[in-house]
């Protein structure tokens, strides 16, 4: 039975970052069955929509972000959904690590 591999989450820049710069989350499963593999990211229950990759060997799911202060925290899902799977796989991916700051205007120091 062809299962595919747990859920394995990166993401970038991995520093602090200005409010409005681009995030890219990136989900990646490795599987022997790409075709019937899927790999989906959800934020408070509601599917994101981005970019899938099928290579020999590995099925991944990118999604591009503009950092915002509102994601300090946020909790990203990515989820490997499989027929051969009783449930999905999930692993998650919290922002925590990166912390969002606002250019402020500082023409009164």
């Amino acid at each position: 039975m062809v299962v595919p591999g747990p859920p394995k989450i990166t993401y970038s820049p991995g520093q602090s970052v200005t409010e409005g710069t681009v995030v890219s989350l990136t989900c990646k499963s490795d599987t022997g069955d790409v075709e019937n593999t899927e790999v989906v990211w959800i934020k408070s229950q509601q599917r994101i929509e981005g970019d899938v990759s099928k290579n020999p060997g590995s099925i991944s799911n990118v999604i591009l972000l503009p950092a915002s202060i509102t994601d300090n925290n946020a909790r990203y899902e990515c989820h490997v959904i499989h027929p051969n799977l009783p449930e999905p796989l999930i692993d998650y991916g919290e922002l925590q690590g990166m912390y969002v700051w606002s250019q402020l205007n500082q023409s009164y120091l």
